[in-house]
């Protein structure tokens, strides 16, 4: 079981760590606390400067496993002169899936035709599955 917690705290970066080949995107460094902190926000990473005092939120991890107890400290913001360095990505509008209706029919077509393969029998009659399809298309797309 996974126990989490987030705070705003100011660490003195002590050490920065070799980046790791396998994660590019992955920062680790040490405070002066001792305690080994992450970030994979490239934004954030490049305010992580040996001797760097960083007014930051973190969010604290610990997770059991079978080979024992083990904690995260992930760096999720960085504030300069109190205003956050990163601002996440938002596009205007809400929620868009960037699908045109052609795109969508074909989806919601493909997805009636496999939903009909998956409850019929071995038995059915490709005419019989193929009915199936198109009631539960007519059912998607009415929705």
């Amino acid at each position: 079981m996974a126990e989490q917690n987030s705070e705003r705290k100011i660490i003195k970066v002590a050490s920065i760590m070799a980046p790791n080949p396998k994660f590019p995107t992955l920062l680790e460094f040490k405070g002066e606390d001792g305690v080994k902190y992450e970030t994979w926000v490239k934004a954030l990473a490049t305010e992580v400067q040996l001797g760097a005092e960083l007014d930051c939120d973190i969010t604290h991890s610990k997770k059991e496993g079978e080979s024992g107890v083990f904690f995260h400290h992930k760096i999720t913001q960085i504030y300069k002169e109190g205003k956050p360095v990163y601002q996440a990505e938002t596009k205007p509008g809400g929620r868009s899936y960037g699908k045109s209706k052609e795109e969508q029919r074909s989806i919601e077509r493909q997805t009636s035709i496999k939903l009909a393969c998956e409850i019929s029998s071995d038995n059915d009659l490709l005419e019989a599955i193929l009915q199936k399809a198109e009631q539960i298309y007519k059912w998607i797309s009415s929705t």
